[in-house]
């Protein structure tokens, strides 16, 4: 179990490294690869005070659709309770700037509630499918030539990333 996590721990060092390097989506996208393009969508918080996150993985989910990912090929973690709560001026609708379109419509919801969790993540991205009882059951399936792209959208500080996954502690 501790190889999978320091493997889980390469894999978002890598990722972070690769932001680091100023590879956008746009980047992602459009790189010249061999194998499939896979994304992990992670918006770690819940509430409406946390709106930002959940628009901000919609928001990618759209820019990974119009490049010409598949949804078999997107895997998305969202809390899900922004869209139709009360405070939400314009129900069912998520936007991600003030003058912006719906980025929430068609969106898959394949781990929502509860179902954004550390256990579940990494359960995900090392394509443990019966680690994973809830939610749509969609893991990685990605190959050694496949390219995966993971964001995730939360708070977090040195030590620490968000809430939900909050017990994933690196130090």
């Amino acid at each position: 179990m501790i190889s999978r996590y320091v493997g889980v721990f390469f894999l978002v060092l890598v990722s972070i490294f690769i932001n680091i390097e100023g590879r956008s989506i746009s980047q992602f996208l459009t790189q010249k690869t061999k194998g499939t393009k896979w994304a992990v969508l992670i918006a770690g918080s819940a509430g409406w005070t946390n709106y930002r996150h959940q628009a901000d993985v919609c928001h990618a989910y759209q820019i990974l659709k119009a490049g010409g990912l598949k949804d078999e090929n997107i895997i998305v973690f969202m809390y899900d309770d922004i869209a139709n709560n009360t405070e939400n001026p314009k129900p069912g609708v998520i936007i991600n700037n003030p003058h912006g379109h719906d980025v929430y419509k068609g969106v898959p919801k394949d781990y929502v509630g509860d179902d954004v969790n550390a256990k579940y993540f990494f359960n995900v991205i090392l394509a443990n499918k019966s680690g994973v009882v809830g939610g749509s059951g969609k893991v990685l399936k990605s190959g050694p030539n496949d390219h995966v792209f993971i964001y995730y959208a939360d708070h977090g500080g040195p030590g620490i990333i968000g809430k939900y996954l909050s017990h994933i502690n690196f130090a």
